[in-house]
């Protein structure tokens, strides 16, 4: 009886045993037919499993706009490596012997080893989203001017991310995969920096309406009698600029119509349409939504000038451009007093009835049309104690600088000149 108990229990005292000693094997070992990531580990404690992965490099992939990227770790670090001790503490080792029957598949996440900041850094100024030629800044949906309407202008989310945001994420990532609690792939597409105003916001669309409202009218500018020009569609919508959204007048386009149509309609420098009152008939129209018409105000201006030829002793008087009086008259001559001076005045000052005062001598005059800076020094005026003007008196009996003349003729000089009228003595 005893021999058969014995011959009983010692098979299954030997399979206990076997059962056993699988049971601690496996604490430290993989169970068999056990794979981590694709890679056959059957039997293997952590060092030899950890011997066959020395090669492979634990990367994340960077998801970004336009591009994916792969971030090797050990770029951070050469002693990061995978770590599958948690796999082998997880693994079913009370039923380990069902392991050579049934396959089992790992994937391992979890890795091992320090870094640096300043590592993580490079790599992060390296990543192609950072690089200045990939950088496009977002931009709104926005007002724009085109064939004469209003249109929006959708909006361009662009491809720009916040350095901190990256460093931040693959921090964070990085720090999840060595603990194995997420997968290798930092997806970075919805950080960017996306447009604040879309081609659908309300504002931008109400402004579109109210804006189309002004380019819609028709300005009529009356030249003169008989012509006209119509600012309307193009031509009016080029008078406009849209600045962050608002409608506004182009100054330099106003100013630029309003050279184009002057020059081609005035006359001379003395009969011009008054370019001030038409600026401001021309923006008042602009900044409503009505129609309007502009009637151009004419500027008529006598253009008066004055002529002295020493050589002929004479004053020529015109009035744009035609002859209204001549005079003779004595000027200065150098050698005995002051001579006339020469080149282009203007009339500066008039008075009657003065006297001119001198270091030697006071003379009466009824008319003094000055024309030096001062007015006060040399000008055209009567001189009663003449009996003669013109010819080469000047040669004997000068002036003292100014211009003698009749007191007939300047007295009708003297009517016409205004202040400012031009002089020329030569």
């Amino acid at each position: 009886m005893k021999k058969r108990v014995i011959i009983i229990i010692s098979p299954l005292l030997i399979l206990l045993g076997i059962y056993f000693g699988g049971y601690v094997y496996f604490n430290n070992h993989f169970l068999a037919n056990s794979y981590v990531n694709n890679k056959d580990v059957s039997l293997d404690d952590l060092s030899s499993a950890n011997e066959k992965f020395k090669d492979e490099i634990p990367i994340i992939i960077v998801k970004q706009k336009d591009k994916s990227e792969e971030i090797r770790l050990t770029d951070l670090d050469q002693s990061i490596q995978y770590d599958m001790s948690d796999l082998i503490n997880k693994q079913n080792k009370i039923f380990w012997f069902i392991s050579f029957f049934n396959k089992r598949e790992y994937a391992c996440n979890k890795i091992s080893g320090e870094y640096k900041e300043d590592s993580l850094n490079r790599i992060v100024d390296n990543l192609y989203c950072l690089k200045e030629e990939n950088i496009k800044m977002p931009v709104d949906a926005h007002l724009s001017i085109d064939n004469g309407s209003i249109q929006i202008i959708k909006e361009d989310d662009g491809a720009y991310i916040k350095k901190n945001v990256v460093y931040d994420s693959l921090k964070e990532k990085i720090d999840d995969y060595y603990e194995g609690l997420d997968d290798n792939v930092l997806d970075l597409t919805d950080k960017y920096e996306i447009a604040n105003i879309k081609e659908d916001d309300n504002e931008l669309i109400n402004k579109r309406k109210e804006y189309d409202k002004y380019l819609e009218k028709t300005i009529t500018i009356n030249i003169n009698n008989s012509n006209s020009e119509y600012l309307s569609g193009n031509s009016l919508a080029n008078l406009y600029k849209i600045e962050n959204n608002e409608l506004k007048y182009d100054d330099d386009k106003v100013n630029n119509y309003i050279s184009s149509i002057t020059n081609y309609y005035n006359v001379s420098s003395y009969n011009y349409i008054d370019r001030s009152s038409f600026k401001n008939d021309l923006v008042k129209s602009l900044d409503s939504i009505n129609n309007s018409t502009i009637n151009l105000n004419w500027i008529e201006e006598t253009k008066r000038f004055i002529e002295v030829i020493i050589s002929e002793q004479t004053l020529y008087y015109y009035e744009n451009d035609t002859l209204i009086l001549s005079s003779p008259v004595v000027t200065g001559n150098a050698e005995i007093t002051e001579p006339t001076p020469t080149g282009y005045f203007s009339v500066t000052r008039k008075v009657t009835d003065t006297n001119l005062v001198g270091a030697d001598y006071t003379e009466h005059v009824d008319y003094w049309i000055g024309f030096d800076e001062t007015g006060r020094i040399f000008g055209f005026h009567d001189a009663s104690w003449r009996d003669e003007f013109g010819g080469e008196i000047y040669l004997s009996d000068p002036s003292r600088g100014c211009v003698n003349m009749p007191v007939s003729k300047i007295s009708i000089l003297f009517d016409y000149v205004t202040i400012g009228t031009s002089v020329y003595i030569h």
